[in-house]
């Protein structure tokens, strides 16, 4: 059923493509515009340093002073607050990206990655000062321009009730967190050999 319906929609997409090629082709030079000079450049440093991070197993560097929010608060692991971090930091999709990552890894529980989905994907801070601040001024109904806390409170507070209708639904808790975080540790040691290797 539900392939049906992708179906359907993907021709009613192509039609309407076809019979307005002006508005298709306009639409997606905007959009080519708007990602080379806005998405690409802000973006992309964040996922090189996010990368990096990784790669040199310095996560805990990076979340340890938030740790009493999102530890505490949000009842996320360390390799989970990288995530919810990276989401923030980098916008979408890094978040449900990293997620995916991490899952892949063995870093996460699958719930936990469930409700990570619900919270980490979030338009970037650079995004939002220099784009979507500058639309909002150039909008001629407005008197005066909106201010940018009130932008960024309307963004990112949600995360917190998001976040305790995410952990009812995917039944998320700090008991499934340390089961999570044993989980990975046993994980981890399956992947090392059973004997070490020794030159002779």
């Amino acid at each position: 059923m539900k392939k049906s319906i992708g179906g359907v929609l993907s021709v009613l997409c192509l039609l309407m493509l076809l019979f307005n090629p002006g508005l298709a082709l306009e639409g997606a030079r905007q959009g080519l515009v708007l990602w080379g000079n806005v998405v690409l450049p802000t973006l992309l440093p964040f996922m090189i340093c996010s990368g990096v991070i990784v790669a040199m197993d310095a996560i805990h560097i990076l979340t340890g002073p938030f740790n009493p929010i999102l530890s505490g608060i949000l009842s996320l692991s360390d390799q989970g607050s990288f995530c919810l971090m990276s989401g923030l930091l980098c916008g979408y999709p890094m978040g449900a990206k990293t997620t995916s990552d991490f899952l892949d890894q063995g870093r996460l529980s699958v719930q936990e990655g469930k409700y990570l989905l619900a919270i980490s994907n979030h338009p970037s801070p650079m995004f939002v000062l220099g784009y979507v601040m500058a639309q909002i001024a150039l909008i001629p109904s407005m008197a005066s321009p909106c201010p940018l806390w009130a932008v960024l409170a309307a963004l990112y507070l949600p995360i917190l009730p998001i976040s305790i209708l995410a952990r009812c639904c995917y039944h998320y808790n700090r008991q499934t967190r340390e089961e999570a975080c044993l989980w990975r540790h046993r994980q981890h040691r399956k992947k090392q050999p059973a004997f070490p290797l020794t030159l002779t």
